[in-house]
Order: C-alpha cells, then structure tokens, then sequence
C-alpha cells in the first residue's frame, strides 16, 4: 500500500536555482536511505510550445510524505531571497487538483516567534 503525494516547487528566476533546490533536497537526505527520493528541476527546453519555462520548477512524487510536520517547516527554512515567489504545490494521492501549500506553512511558521528567530539568524549567516 502507498499514500504518493506529488509536489511542484516553483520560485523566482533571481534565485541560484541549483543552490536552492540543494537546501531543499536536503531533507531527503536522512529520510530516502540510499533512494533517489528529491525533487528534480525540469529543463530549460521547450514542452508543447516554442518557449522555455521562465521559472525553475521542481518535480517530485512522494510515498508517505510528512507534508506538514516535515517538508514543509523544511522549505519555509530554505534561504529563499524572495521566499514571496515561492510556490509549493502539492496534489495528494486522492485529491483531483494541485493546492500551493506554502502560504499557509509560511504563516504557521512566522507564528513559532523561535522558528522566526532561527530564520532570522540564518539569513544574516548567508
């Protein structure tokens, strides 16, 4: 039996997009144990038209994600430099549509004054 959650992760072109998507992979790191479990950025070429996507946006499909509690604390936690163009959308295994969950892990985690205060602490560390 499996519980798949798929994930897009999108953000700004005026993030250093391998470096982002690095810290952001980062959490798969003790929870795939030698899997390739992360997300991958789709490539600069065109799909179904003449033009190449204009932001980086990140594909993945999860078995038995910790969406809440896990992933997302994890990306609010990323050095974004504009953490307001970033996008997470997610689509669980019966839902029929993709929701952008990262308004909504943003906001619990700016009420954790502690969580605030890390964040804070790592964006002068950049």
């Amino acid at each position: 039996m499996s519980q798949v959650t798929n994930v897009i992760l999108s953000f700004s072109i005026l993030e250093n997009a391998s470096l982002r998507l690095d810290e952001v992979n980062k959490y798969f790191d003790d929870r795939s144990q030698g899997t390739w479990e992360r997300l991958f950025e789709l490539p600069d070429e065109a799909y179904s038209g003449s033009k190449a996507l204009e932001r980086p946006t990140c594909v993945g499909a999860f078995n038995y994600l910790n969406l809440w509690e896990g992933f997302l604390p994890h990306v609010v936690n990323v050095r974004w430099a504009q953490p307001e163009n970033v996008q997470v959308f997610v689509c669980d295994q019966d839902e029929d549509s993709y929701t952008d969950r990262f308004p909504d892990a943003y906001i619990n985690f700016c009420q954790n004054k502690d969580a605030v205060a890390r964040y804070r602490a790592n964006l002068k560390g950049q």
